[in-house]
């Protein structure tokens, strides 16, 4: 082509990192405008002395907890500026009461997460996270709700083999007891306690928590009827004991978990030989608490037994699902706590014994609020999810009595909601929502019914610009010349041959003339 046919392009960016997580792939793009005789020049659009400190989010490690319990409630923030904020406040409100406030200093790139503790009575309760405003205002508030119960109902089922253990070597007397004071705590633990020969399927039907010691072998009508609980949301926790067969117990867990039994860490029982637990790192929030000392130090239990699992099958399925989590690992590096989805509910294995028999955990301070803690956390899903991502369909479960329902959306919409029945079970679910913030379910009477939260994409939060050495790979992946204002874009585009650029002139030309044809009336006139 002639160079009169030459094309311009200018692109106008702010450089942000984000946008360009591989610069390597634009010179497909550098190929083309060559093609097409294109010169191409940028010039860069914002500051590196923005400041942005996203609330990234705000939780409690569960949507349900339980009344008056102390709990921690999980606050994360994230720098994305190109420097430090070092006056950063972050502050913590519980249904619009501002509860606590703190600094918090971050470094470029920094992530935080900072806990505030926080006791709740029954309800759902709003808990929101606020920082101080700066460069963009949108990501300086995030919400959740969450709800807090009264009860949690318990099924406590032990092992007819239990029975032949007493005091410190019974699983069962400890968590027994353990359990039993619940029911003088603030908060609620309804414990019903069967033995293995007594279980029936109706059993499951009156419980959010099951908790085996021991079990090995189910009838296949209690093995369905276990299905269906742990998939309708139900919590539950499978505790070893000493006369365990692996093979048995895998024969009739083996649907519900991940990873098969193997052989125990001492098949040769040695009380001089022992491994504690590594409270690090712990993937489930509610448990976090534990990787102090504030509710006693978890690592200095001795775990003397405990069953290995078969790596070879537990590493790919694993892999498969990284829903599947360690919660809590040995020194051996061998888990002791894994949590495992099934359906809407989760299935916890404890590989050693939860009573003494196989350790000395039940006698440390942290004992006690660790078992609420993972009694708690495994019987809090079976809500319907109520903190949501944009896409996310909005399910609830309504009651006979609640008529037509509405939602109202973030931006005062009112969208009427259609019932969807599963027996006699009536839901409505709504698609398509993508706006974040709140949107509230009511009936004909203005009423809530229920309270969602929709999280903002944090996308546009970073601010982070390429570095000095990226920006030259990202001008010459394009082929751009880089220009630091309007006039190093015309140099930068500019070429000899060329020619004159008329447009300024003729402009001049044409404001001189009028400017003289007024001169000229003036003079003839006067």
């Amino acid at each position: 082509e002639s160079a009169a046919a030459t094309r311009q392009l200018i692109v106008i960016s702010d450089r942000a990192r984000v946008d360009h997580p591989v610069i390597q792939d634009y010179d497909v793009f550098r190929e083309m405008l060559a093609r097409l005789n294109t010169r191409c020049a940028t010039l860069n659009l914002g500051t590196r002395a923005c400041i942005n400190v996203a609330a990234e989010d705000v939780t409690a490690g569960t949507e349900v907890l339980m009344k008056n319990q102390p709990s921690s409630v999980y606050a994360t923030l994230m720098n994305y500026s190109e420097k430090g904020s070092p006056e950063t406040r972050v502050r913590f409100y519980v249904d619009g009461q501002l509860l606590s406030q703190q600094a918090c200093p971050l470094a470029t790139g920094q992530r935080r997460t900072i806990a505030f503790p926080v006791t709740l009575d029954e309800g759902i309760h709003q808990l929101v996270v606020g920082l101080d405003k700066d460069s963009y205002e949108f990501d300086d508030q995030v919400k959740r709700f969450v709800r807090v119960e009264g009860t949690l109902r318990v099924l406590l089922v032990a092992s007819n083999q239990d029975q032949q253990n007493e005091g410190f070597e019974s699983d069962t007397a400890f968590i027994d007891r353990a359990l039993a004071a619940g029911t003088a705590a603030p908060f609620r633990l309804d414990v019903k306690k069967v033995r293995e020969n007594a279980l029936n399927p109706g059993a499951l039907k009156t419980c959010d928590v099951a908790i085996f010691c021991g079990l090995t072998k189910l009838s296949t009508p209690l093995l369905d009827e276990l299905a269906g609980f742990v998939r309708r949301g139900g919590g539950l926790i499978l505790a070893l004991g000493p006369w365990i067969s692996a093979t048995e117990f895998n024969s009739t867990f083996g649907a519900f978990l991940p990873v098969l039994l193997d052989a125990p860490y001492q098949p040769v029982f040695n009380v001089e030989r022992f491994t504690t637990i590594q409270p690090l790192n712990i993937p489930a929030l509610m448990l976090r608490e534990f990787e102090t000392d504030d509710n006693g130090e978890i690592s200095r239990a001795r775990i003397y037994n405990y069953f290995c699992v078969k790596r070879q099958i537990a590493a790919p399925l694993m892999k498969a699902n990284p829903s599947t989590t360690t919660l809590l690992q040995l020194a051996t590096s061998d888990p002791l706590l894994i949590m495992h989805p099934f359906g809407k509910g989760r299935v916890f294995l404890w590989t050693s014994t939860i009573g003494g028999a196989w350790n000395s955990f039940p006698v440390c301070q942290a004992y006690l609020p660790f078992l609420y803690r993972l009694a708690n956390l495994a019987g809090s899903f079976r809500d319907l999810p109520r903190n949501l991502k944009p896409g996310d369909p909005i399910i609830a479960e309504l009651r006979p009595t609640d008529g037509k329902t509405y939602l109202t959306t973030p931006d005062a919409k009112l969208i009427e909601s259609s019932v969807t029945s599963n027996g006699p079970r009536r839901f409505i679910r709504i698609e398509g929502l993508t706006a974040p913030g709140e949107y509230d379910l009511q009936n004909e009477k203005g009423q809530t019914l229920a309270l969602f939260s929709m999280a903002m994409p944090l996308k546009e939060s970073d601010l982070r610009m390429l570095d000095e050495r990226e920006i030259p790979l990202y001008c010459a992946s394009l082929g751009m010349s880089l220009a630091a204002d309007v006039e190093g874009l015309r140099k930068a585009l500019w070429r000899p041959g060329d020619g004159t650029e008329w447009a300024g002139w003729l402009l001049m030309t044409l404001v001189g003339l009028f400017a003289l044809d007024a001169m000229l009336t003036k003079w003839w006139f006067s």
